[in-house]
């Protein structure tokens, strides 16, 4: 083996599903301080930075469109959107709701397909993270 080669060990088992339910906790998190550190206007979206409010065009969409509702302010962020002043992501399309495709994994009806295609350890961390 030279000097610059590196051994590359496989991904063990249920390595990957761990990697993606902490990214996925990092997101919230991060996603959730972000929009409590908003602040808007009738023409647009400020954050804090340093101190300083400044205007920003793209808003991470962490919320469901069915919490909207309970969402202060959201009608102005929908507002500022269609008027194409902040850029929303995720889009507010049903399709692309994060909840929705939770409930794949929780279907009765796709049990017996995730106990194949994942091992015991995985669907239980799955089972625990996914709401």
């Amino acid at each position: 083996m030279s000097v610059t080669t590196v051994p590359i060990r496989p991904i063990e088992k249920g390595s990957l599903v761990k990697l993606w339910a902490g990214v996925a906790v990092a997101v919230l998190i991060a996603g959730g301080a972000a929009w409590w550190g908003l602040r808007y206007t009738d023409e647009q979206v400020l954050a804090e930075f340093d101190g300083r409010w400044m205007p920003i065009d793209i808003v991470y969409r962490f919320l469901e469109l069915f919490d909207l509702p309970n969402i202060s302010k959201s009608e102005l962020l929908l507002y500022l959107a269609k008027a194409k002043r902040v850029s929303l992501t995720p889009p507010p399309k049903a399709y692309l709701e994060e909840k929705l495709w939770f409930a794949f994994f929780h279907h009765p009806a796709l049990q017996p397909y995730w106990q194949k295609e994942l091992d015991e350890d995985d669907l239980c961390l799955l089972r625990g993270v996914l709401p």
